[in-house]
């Protein structure tokens, strides 16, 4: 996944969003993506929360 892609929450179907920012984890060999959803998590009053790739699936891939 990349910046600009839609993604979906694996654990929520009802949320969507867009990836602002990927970050790395080098310690768990894995990245963090910054989302901005289309509602707000339940566990964390936001737009905008994090999330890791294995929870996410990719809706669309953004064109660049």
């Amino acid at each position: 996944m990349k910046v600009g892609d839609l993604v979906k929450s694996a654990l929520d179907t009802e949320r969507v969003g867009i990836v602002l920012e990927v970050i790395p984890r080098p310690q768990y060999r894995k990245f963090i993506y910054k989302v901005l959803w289309s509602a707000k998590s339940p566990t964390l009053p936001s737009a905008v929360g994090q999330a890791w790739g294995h929870n996410l699936r990719l809706i669309n891939e953004a064109k660049r």
